[in-house]
């Protein structure tokens, strides 16, 4: 029903339907400002739940996070060892491979001497 629907309704008021229709009107929204003020307060218990959620959230994920920092900052540093151990070693067998040249050069000339 509509306001004018509701207008012609009301100045004939004498009769029995137009009374029972604006009746019908009145508790159509009625009962919608029911359904309104319970979605209203079912919107605000989630909000309140969504909240309490995210606190939770927050507190679990700040010390896995600072956890997971720490690791990270140890991974970095053992590899920044083991690249340095690396390093070291590569020099060694570079090192290790031109006296091994050096011995094997000496070698064959004291062959070549005998």
């Amino acid at each position: 029903m509509n306001v004018k629907q509701l207008e012609l309704n009301l100045k004939n008021l004498n009769t029995d339907k137009s009374l029972r229709s604006i009746e019908n009107f009145l508790n159509r929204e009625t009962k919608t400002e029911q359904r309104v003020k319970i979605l209203t307060q079912d919107r605000d218990d989630l909000l309140v739940r969504i909240a309490h959620l995210q606190n939770q959230l927050n507190a679990q994920y700040d010390p896995m996070h600072k956890d997971a920092l720490s690791l990270q900052n140890k991974l970095e540093e053992r590899i920044n060892q083991l690249e340095k151990e690396c390093d070291y070693q590569q020099r060694e067998i570079y090192r290790l491979s031109q006296e091994n040249k050096r011995l094997i050069h000496q070698l064959e000339d004291l062959k070549k001497n005998n």
